[in-house]
């Protein structure tokens, strides 16, 4: 299935570029995504993080935060069916002591 999206996305990103568009990417094999979903994925990290008020983060907000005890990065934004979310893009090898505590 991910090369036939990454097929799709090159296909796509070399017409973009046919037609004198400037695009370019980089995949990153290393990093993985973590992403804690619905109206209370605030209130489950607020008990990991360390001081930083996670209910005044809205839809766009970008922070580095603590999380149980290694910095991490976040953003929340709304969900698929509305709700606000929380994703942790990391590296891999950061992967069971990121994923742990859930």
């Amino acid at each position: 299935m991910r090369d036939k999206d990454l097929a799709h996305i090159e296909e796509h990103m070399k017409a973009y570029a046919s037609k004198g568009g400037d695009v370019s990417w980089q995949i990153h094999d290393d990093r993985s995504l973590l992403a804690l979903q619905g109206p209370v994925a605030a209130t489950v990290l607020q008990h990991l993080t360390k001081g930083e008020d996670l209910s005044k983060m809205y839809c766009g907000n970008f922070k580095v935060l603590d999380i149980n005890g290694g910095s991490h990065a976040s953003s929340q934004e709304p969900g698929t069916r509305g709700k606000t979310g929380l994703k942790f893009p990391y590296l891999r090898n950061m992967q069971s002591t990121l994923r742990k505590p859930f």
